[in-house]
This record gives C-alpha cells, sequence and structure tokens, in this order.
C-alpha cells in the first residue's frame, strides 16, 4: 500500500516534453504549485527555457539591447510581472495569463465584476486592448451593459471609449460636445476620488485606443491640446504601455504646427516616477549607444584620447569640412537643407545635426574634428539624464528602474545626486522608502551619508520617528565592511550633536577619520569646537587630532579662552607659528575683501584673549611682510586699522614700519612721505589723552588721513609762476578717490546706512578739511623754496648726485592744475558738494568752526593741524608711486570692512561722489569662522 501512495517519477517522457507543456502553465502556478511537487519538477518549473517563453509572451518590448552575456529570465519576469500586476487580487492576477494568451474561454467562465474591471486603472481592459484580444475585449463590453442594465447606444462614454466603441463615441460627442471635457470618470465609477479626473482623451491614451486619441487631440474644442499635453503624457508613461509612448512621442513631432507650445519633458525623471522601467530603457539607451559609439571612435581616431578633458571645437574647420560633405547628400535629404542654412557664428547650436553627418557620411576627417566633443557631448546629457532619473527612482522606491541602471553600470551605486553629495541610499533614507533601502545596501551602497542624516533627524525635537532600526542597520554595515570612512558629513554630524558614543565607534571603525576634512578644510574638531560639545573636544585631543590653524580660529570664535590656552599648550613649538598665521589671515581679509565673521572679533576683542595671544606674535613682522608683497599706504592703512580699532590690539609701532617703508625702492618715498605726516599727526593726538569709543576713533582715523593725504599732495604739487601766494585764500578740491578705499570711512558708511544727512555731513567736513591741508602742505612748499633762495648753502659731498636723482624722479610727477583750474573743475563736476547747506554741519564741522564739534565728544574739540613748518615733508620732491592692481568693490559689516589691494595712485581730481550705500553690502554671520 505505501509504495501505490507514492509519487512516481514521469520518467516514461523526456524533459524536452515536460518542459513544452509546462511552458504554457501560468506563472502563478509553476510558482505555488508545480515546483513544490517533486525535485524533477522543481528543476522543471526553473528552466531557462519556460520563462524565457513567458518574458517574450508577456513582454516584448522589456527585452534589453543589446542583450546582455548573461540574463536570469526567470529573475527579469519576476521583476517586470510585481511591478505590472503586483498590486491586483490573485483572483484577478490569474486572469493576466489567459487574456494575454488569448484564453478567450476560461476568460469568460471566470466572475468578473464591474469593481474588478476598474481594478488598477483599468487594467484587464488595458491588458486585452494591448494583446489586441478583441474578443475577450468584446466579453468585458457585454459584462458592462449586462450588469448596468444599458442598451448600447446608452452606454456611458467613458465605457464606450475603453471598449474602443468609435460609432457610440462618434455618436454621443455630436449630440454632446462639450463631453470632450468632462471628468468621465464620473460614469465610470461609483464614488470617484474628487482629485481623479479623466478626460476621455487620457483614457483612450491610458487604453491605447490610438485612432480614438488622435481623433479627441484634434478635437477643436479639447482642452488637452497644448496646455495639458503634459497630464496625457503623464498618463501614458504611467500606463507603461511603450508602443502607446512611442506613437505619442512621434504624433507630437509629425504635428508640431498643431503643439507649437510643447516644451520637452523629462521622460526619463517621470519614467524612473512611475517605474515604468521599459519606456526608462527606451529613453536611455539611445544617448547610452550614441555616448559608446563615440568613445570608441575617439579611440580609434586618436592615438591617445584623454576621455576626462575638455577640448577646444575647431568649428572653423568643422564648418570648412562640412561644406566638402553636404554637396555629397541627395537633393531631398532633410540634413542638406538644414546645413544650407547654417552659418558658422550657428554651427554649435546645430550639434545634432553635425553629428548626424558625421555618421551618415562615415566620413573620419570629420569624426577626428568632433570626436571629442561629440563623446563629451554625449556623456554630459546621459549623466544629466541619470542624476535626475535616478533622483526620481530613489524618491519614489523603483527598486527595478534602479537595479536595471546599475546591472547596465550607467550610474554608480555612491555617485551623488546633486551638487550637495546625496546618494540614492540617502534619498531612499529620506523618502522612507526601507525596501529600496534594504536593497542598495545589498547591492554595496556606502552607508555613512545616510547615518549622517538619520542621526540628525533622530535628534530633531520635531521629528516623530526614532530611526533607531535604520541607524543600528548602518553601524552594522559599517563595522562589518571595515572600509575606510569617507564621509566628513557624517563625523561632523556625530560631534554637533556631542554622541560621543557614536564617535568612539566611528573611530574604532576607522582610526584615521579623525582627520578628514570638508572643502574648507575644517577637521572634526573644528565642528566639535563650533558646536561647543566638551565630551567630544576632549575625547579628539586624547586620540590625536591635529591642531592647525582652523582649529585654533574655531576656538577663539567660540571665545573658549581656556580651549586656546589648552591648545596653544599642546601645539608647543608651533603656537606661535599658528598664532601668527591667524593674525596674518585676518589682516590679508581686511585688504582682500574677504568677509570676517563677527563672532573672532568680539572674542579678539576680549583681553583675556590678547593676553594669550599677544606674547606668540610679531604684529610688525606681520605688516612689513604684507608691505613687502604690496607695498601700498591704502593696504598698510588698512592693516593697521584692522589691528589697531577693529581689533582692538597695541597700537602698531609705526616707526619701525616707516623704517622698513624707508628701506623699499625709491618710488615708495611718496608712501613714507605720508605716513611720517600720518605719525606726526598722531602724536599730537596722544598728547592731548583722548580715550574715545570706536565712533570718535574711526573719525578721528579718517581725519588724520586725509589730512595726510591732503598735506603730501600740496607739498608735492607743482609750483606756477601764476600760483597766489595769498595761502589764506580758501579752495575747495574734490575729495580723494582713495577715501572709497578706506575700511574707516566704510564703517562710518554702514553705520548710517539710510541716513544720507549724515554721510553728506561727513563728506563735506572731510572736503573742508582736505582743502586746508592741501594749502598748509602748499604754503610749506612755498616757504621752503623761499628760504632755499634766501641762504644758498655750500654744496655738501653727494648733493648734486641726490639732486640729480630728485630730477628725475620728479619727471614722474603729474602736473597738478592749478587752484583756479580745481576750483572750475569743482564747479563743473561736484556741484552737488559745493551746494550743500552749510547749516546742520554740527556732527561733523570742519576746523575753521571747530566749536560745533562737541556732540562728538573729546575729538570734536581737537585741532588736527599740523605746525607750518615740517622739515620732513618741505624736502619731499618724489614722485607718485605706479599704478597696480584695478580697484575694487568694498565689502563690508557692522563692525567690519574691508576693500581690494590698490597699488595705483588714483586720480586725486576725481569727484568722490560715493553714497552710504553705493559700494557697501553688509555681511555678517555671528555663527561662523574664518575658514
Amino acid at each position: 500500500m505505501k509504495e501505490q501512495t507514492e509519487f512516481r517519477e514521469p520518467g516514461e517522457l523526456p524533459e524536452e516534453v515536460w518542459i513544452a507543456i509546462l511552458s504554457w502553465l501560468d506563472p502563478e502556478e509553476l510558482i505555488d504549485s508545480v515546483q513544490l511537487v517533486s525535485k524533477l519538477f522543481y528543476n522543471l518549473a526553473n528552466d531557462a527555457s519556460i520563462w524565457k517563453r513567458l518574458f517574450l509572451l508577456f513582454f516584448p518590448d522589456e527585452v534589453p539591447e543589446p542583450f546582455p552575456a548573461v540574463f536570469d529570465w526567470k529573475k527579469e519576469f519576476n521583476y517586470l510581472y510585481v511591478e505590472h500586476y503586483g498590486a491586483l487580487k490573485t483572483e484577478l492576477r490569474k486572469l493576466i495569463f489567459p487574456i494575454i494568451a488569448g484564453n478567450t474561454e476560461k476568460v469568460c467562465k471566470s466572475l468578473v465584476s464591474i469593481e474588478d474591471l476598474q481594478a488598477a486603472d483599468f487594467i484587464l481592459i488595458r491588458t486585452a486592448v494591448q494583446f489586441k484580444q478583441q474578443a475577450i475585449l468584446a466579453h468585458f463590453h457585454s459584462l458592462v451593459r449586462q450588469q448596468l442594465q444599458l442598451e448600447e447606444e446608452h452606454l456611458p462614454l467613458g465605457w464606450a471609449v475603453l471598449f474602443n466603441q468609435k460609432e457610440v463615441v462618434h455618436s454621443i460627442l455630436a449630440a454632446q460636445p462639450h463631453l470632450i471635457n468632462y471628468n468621465a470618470l464620473q460614469g465610470l465609477t461609483k464614488q470617484p476620488k474628487k482629485r481623479d479626473k479623466k478626460t476621455i482623451t487620457v483614457l483612450a491614451a491610458e487604453a491605447g485606443h490610438l485612432e480614438l486619441l488622435e481623433e479627441f487631440l484634434k478635437h477643436p474644442g479639447n482642452p488637452e491640446i497644448n496646455n495639458k499635453l503634459l497630464n496625457i503624457y503623464h498618463s501614458i508613461i504611467r500606463s507603461r504601455q511603450i508602443s502607446v509612448f512611442k506613437w505619442f512621442t512621434d504624433f507630437i513631432s509629425h504635428n508640431e504646427e498643431i503643439f507649437p507650445h510643447v516644451v520637452k519633458i523629462d521622460t526619463g525623471f517621470l519614467a524612473c516616477k512611475y517605474n515604468a522601467s521599459t519606456i526608462f530603457k527606451a529613453s536611455i539607451n539611445p544617448l547610452h549607444q550614441e555616448m559608446i559609439y563615440w568613445e570608441k571612435e575617439l579611440k580609434r581616431l586618436t592615438p591617445e584620447p584623454n576621455l576626462s578633458s575638455k577640448k577646444k571645437v575647431d568649428f572653423v574647420a568643422i564648418q570648412q569640412r562640412t561644406k566638402v560633405l553636404v554637396p555629397q547628400l541627395p537633393e531631398l535629404d532633410p540634413l542638406k537643407k538644414e546645413f544650407d542654412e547654417i552659418e558658422l557664428p550657428m554651427l554649435h547650436e546645430r550639434q545634432e545635426a553635425i553629428l548626424k553627418l558625421a555618421k551618415k557620411t562615415d566620413d573620419d576627417e570629420l569624426k577626428k574634428l568632433i570626436a571629442p566633443w561629440a563623446y563629451d557631448l554625449q556623456r554630459d546629457k546621459l549623466e544629466s539624464l541619470m542624476k535626475a532619473s535616478m533622483y526620481s527612482a530613489s524618491t519614489n522606491g523603483q527598486i527595478n528602474v534602479i537595479r536595471y541602471a546599475l546591472d547596465n553600470k550607467l550610474f554608480d551605486i555612491n555617485d551623488p545626486l546633486s551638487d550637495r553629495g546625496d546618494t540614492l541610499l540617502y534619498q531612499a533614507t529620506v523618502s522612507n522608502k526601507d525596501k529600496l533601502v534594504q536593497f542598495l545596501l545589498a547591492y554595496g551602497a556606502n552607508p555613512e551619508s545616510a547615518l549622517a542624516l538619520l542621526i540628525a533627524l533622530r535628534e530633531s525635537p520635531s521629528e516623530p520617528e526614532d530611526h533607531s532600526e535604520l541607524i543600528d542597520l548602518f553601524l552594522a554595515t559599517l563595522k562589518e565592511r571595515k572600509q575606510t570612512l569617507s564621509s566628513f558629513r557624517l563625523m561632523e554630524t556625530v560631534v554637533t550633536h556631542n554622541k560621543i558614543d557614536l564617535l568612539e565607534f566611528l573611530l574604532t571603525v576607522d582610526p584615521h577619520s579623525i582627520h578628514l576634512v570638508n572643502q574648507y578644510n575644517h577637521t572634526p574638531l573644528c565642528s566639535a569646537i563650533v558646536a561647543k560639545s566638551n565630551e567630544c573636544v576632549r575625547f579628539l585631543l586624547a586620540s590625536g587630532a591635529e591642531i592647525n590653524l582652523e582649529v585654533l580660529n574655531a576656538a577663539i570664535s567660540v571665545n573658549d579662552s581656556k580651549l586656546v590656552q589648552d591648545l596653544l599648550e599642546r601645539a608647543g613649538a608651533n603656537a606661535s607659528e599658528l598664532v601668527n598665521a591667524l593674525y596674518c589671515k585676518l589682516i590679508e581679509s581686511s585688504i582682500s575683501r574677504k568677509l570676517v565673521p563677527e563672532p573672532i572679533i568680539k572674542s579678539l576683542k576680549n583681553p583675556e584673549m590678547q593676553k594669550l595671544l599677544l606674547p606668540y606674535l610679531n604684529r610688525e613682522k606681520t605688516i612689513c611682510n604684507m608691505l613687502e608683497q604690496t607695498p601700498d599706504l591704502i593696504a598698510l592703512r588698512n592693516a593697521l586699522d584692522c589691528n589697531d580699532l577693529l581689533l582692538r590690539f597695541p597700537p602698531i609701532a609705526k616707526e619701525k614700519v616707516l623704517a622698513f617703508v624707508q628701506t623699499l625702492r625709491p618710488k615708495q618715498n611718496l608712501m613714507a612721505t605720508e605716513l611720517q605726516i600720518e605719525i606726526e599727526l598722531e602724536k599730537k593726538l596722544r598728547e592731548t589723552a583722548i580715550h574715545g569709543d570706536d565712533l570718535e576713533l574711526t573719525i578721528a582715523t579718517l581725519k588724520i588721513q586725509i589730512k595726510a593725504m591732503g598735506l603730501r599732495r600740496g607739498q608735492n604739487a607743482r609750483w606756477k609762476k601764476t600760483d597766489s601766494e595769498d595761502f589764506s585764500m580758501a579752495v575747495s578740491l574734490k575729495l580723494p578717490s582713495d577715501l572709497a578705499k578706506l575700511n574707516a570711512y566704510l564703517r562710518l558708511a554702514s553705520l548710517w546706512k539710510g541716513q544720507s544727512n549724515k554721510i553728506s555731513q561727513l563728506k563735506n567736513q572731510l572736503k573742508e578739511l582736505y582743502s586746508q591741508a592741501y594749502l598748509e602742505g602748499k604754503k610749506e612748499q612755498f616757504e621752503a623754496r623761499s628760504s632755499s633762495k634766501r641762504k644758498p648753502e655750500s654744496k655738501q659731498p653727494g648733493e648734486k648726485t641726490a639732486k640729480r636723482s630728485r630730477l628725475t624722479e620728479a619727471e614722474e610727477v603729474r602736473v597738478e592744475t592749478s587752484e583756479a583750474e580745481q576750483l572750475s573743475d569743482n564747479r563743473k563736476g561736484n556741484s552737488t558738494d559745493e551746494n550743500e547747506p552749510p547749516q546742520d554741519r554740527g556732527l561733523f564741522a570742519s576746523e575753521s568752526n571747530i566749536s560745533s564739534l562737541n556732540r562728538l565728544g573729546m575729538f570734536g574739540n581737537r585741532n588736527l593741524a599740523v605746525e607750518t613748518n615740517r622739515s620732513t615733508a618741505s624736502t619731499s620732491t618724489t614722485s607718485r608711486s605706479e599704478a597696480a592692481a584695478e580697484e575694487g568693490q568694498a565689502v563690508y559689516s557692522p563692525s567690519f570692512f574691508v576693500v581690494s589691494e590698490h597699488n595705483s595712485q588714483p586720480n586725486e581730481d576725481m569727484d568722490f561722489t560715493l553714497e552710504e550705500d553705493s559700494q557697501s553690502k553688509i555681511f555678517y554671520n555671528s555663527n561662523s569662522f574664518i575658514g
């Protein structure tokens, strides 16, 4: 009895026969029943030839081109089968195979309701249409009429469209043409969702009734024309019917005159959104094959091609070659007509035409000219398209499309999707696509950036989910792989949230991750200091984190004097180098218009911080090194302004700087002269023992600088016989253009932004001060000349040579205009300054009205004039410095303003009319530091 109940192996039939029999079975039966019978039937049910037949029967358009060397028919079939029909109930899925195979009898015996026909956007009807099963479609048509108890002519318009009943559709539209616009779902479903709206045009497109679709598109009252074609395009891609997709794109391209406003749509993006892998392949493969073609041609025609470098295109040579090749084309060839209209400036706009010509003529000379450019063009197009497509696929969790792209090497699993560096796994994590996350990890995706995201989300108070399960999965993956960590974002996130346990874990996985840097050369220690994550800071220092300029910068920015002291002690012999490098960076920023954030400025004003740093500093040496590279007085003034006023460090010993300037080439004697004047003016200011606030000190400094400019100009002015010797006569000169380059002025302009009256008062006061200083300088020059004529002295040894040197330099002095000419120019070009009302100048009173300066405090009552006789200035006949760097735009913040370097000596007769906001923009970042 036992032997009779056992199953006998069907050895009497060859395996080929069984395979032929099984190939006609439903795939659901093969998987759920046949392969469970026995080991033999398991092997038979998994035979590649069975699944190849099913694949070609169900998805003939999905066969990859070119066909890969290895292709798993069963695996690929299952992917597509689940993609297309996985959402259906089991009973309805079992109807798919007989519909595709044309088994009308089996379909008619099945009980199908209207709700079944409506499932998954009418998938049963669409399948019957797709595989041209008219008998089955007629059966469904009959079922609907029976269940609705309607005659043929009373069939709702939506059902008539789905069943391709053209006569009924024409009859209804003839009687009620407005129905072309109505929501056809109202007649198909009992309670359509409010967001669901489909016109009969969309229904025809999804069902694949191409003749009806063309009629509807050309219907004069159809709103889908032009402004709603995108809706149809979405519907076609969503339905994943490649035949309808190809027809639609061809139809649009051949009817451009009807659809002039149709824009190009990113097909790959939409295909990935709706998991339409067939359409995705159709949009990607031509571009991929084109890139491969030009890559081969480039390697064939170029001995050592460089595929990673962009090369210039010789359009002139291309045009010359096309002139030879185009006449060889047939007269009716559209390509020939297109080239007849192309001129040289338009060649770059006809890239596709040039590529077609090269391939059609197979001309190696033209191919050699365009191969590098053609390859770059196709590669960049493919890369851009793949980034957009993969972003869409990962956001929507479309595994099949991503698998196809990865398997065909169209995209690397860890390639960035954007400039931010987001990867497929990162985007899948953001979108909560857990299945895709598991798939990508199995394919070798790097979990670091995604792990950083989850840690940040878990620490966010507004995040409802814990994400611990995925975090543990990513951490386990890192530990298992034991790979070098590469994501600074991960380390930064961990230390920012002071997750000391995770930091210890990551350093265990990869000890070298402690030295990771970002694009600003910041290390994890920098991030920990800025975030004030003290536990992580201590751990990183104990683990051997490097102490560099950025780390010291970060510690100063957060005003942590104890940490700064600890860092300097740990730096040892390198401490002085680090502190001086930081100071040099600040000085350079003050000259080159780079932003210095507010926190570090505020911190460096802290006396306790200065006490720590000053012993390591050699500020005069830093300034002199800067002058050696950029011998410019404006740069020097702004560097001193940074030290004295911005940072409030002890003043620089300008005498040492002056001594260094005097060692520079002779053409810098002008800078030495003006610097000497400033030093003498400042001595008088120090004698008054004034201790003003930032505003008063800034105004006083600006006065000194403007007065020095005026004095030096007057001393170097060329004397004419017609010049008046009456120096009591007032003159009004235009402000020097150098004023716009001084940080002291720019700070005032920002402080009084929107208060044009204060800016005007300041300019009027400075103009008067400048003009008076000019007269003083000219008077000194006149008195020195007169004294020299009255008391001739015997020449000392070497004086003759010195005089010759001075005369040579004097040849380079620009001819100064006379006072009368200056006044005339001022009337013409600076009438605004002249016509400003003299009243309301209290805040910026000139030296002639010094009593009105009381509201400025101590600076308001100081006369900044210098003594009449200045031995240094009287002997100055040196020339102006040569022009150098061109002028840049000033950039400043509420407490720090920096300008570009200026080696040039500008035309001092230029009218200066800078308003408070004409060249200035405020930049302020309280949470950043230099880097």
